[in-house]
């Protein structure tokens, strides 16, 4: 698959949920998938209109209120068996991008000091995620009520996931403060 087909297919798996603008898209994406699978608005708009164009999507309404517009797509058959493709292939393997560990590998150059602001932000940002997961499935559980759902039950190992993750992430965060402070008084002793 060419590079830039995962955001066509973040779209179109999203439409496939049900119809939805891009603003919708993009607020989908912040409560389900942004723990795994982000997309700016900058790519969103775009691949809508390589969508509609390679007939995997339409609009299925536009409505004008004032002077804004409001584009809901909707997937079409071509693009539900072109879902349905993606998902029976091998998924790629996957490569963490991380921001913070790419600054942790190169901290030598600074000072622990940097290294352990860099290390408690991602440790408050994996504990605010992890919140988010455990209400999200707090929030599946309630509407599925007991009954079976495959889309839910989906959803679900999904946060699994990201709990088990995000859990292992706060034990690294923890861990890792824990050895710099080590480093710290180690190095005063050093003095």
């Amino acid at each position: 698959m060419k590079k830039g087909n995962n955001s066509k297919m973040a779209v179109l798996g999203l439409l496939c949920h049900k119809p939805m603008t891009g603003y919708d898209i993009k607020k989908t994406i912040q409560q389900s998938t942004g723990m795994f699978w982000s997309e700016s608005y900058g790519q969103i708009y775009p691949t809508l209109k390589k969508l509609t164009r390679e007939g995997l999507a339409v609009v299925e309404q536009s409505k004008k209120r004032g002077t804004a517009s409001k584009t809901v797509y909707a997937p079409t058959a071509k693009g539900r068996n072109t879902i349905k493709t993606w998902l029976a292939q091998p998924a790629k393997t996957n490569i963490i991008r991380s921001e913070t560990l790419l600054k942790i590998f190169f901290g030598g150059q600074a000072d622990l000091r940097t290294t352990q602001m860099h290390i408690e932000q991602e440790l408050a940002d994996s504990r605010q995620v992890l919140a988010m997961l455990t209400s999200a499935e707090k929030m599946l559980a309630q509407r599925s009520n007991g009954q079976r759902n495959l889309t839910d039950f989906h959803f679900k190992l999904t946060i699994a996931y990201g709990k088990k993750s995000l859990a292992a992430a706060v034990h690294w965060c923890e861990e890792s403060l824990r050895k710099c402070s080590e480093w710290e008084k180690s190095e005063g002793n050093n003095r």
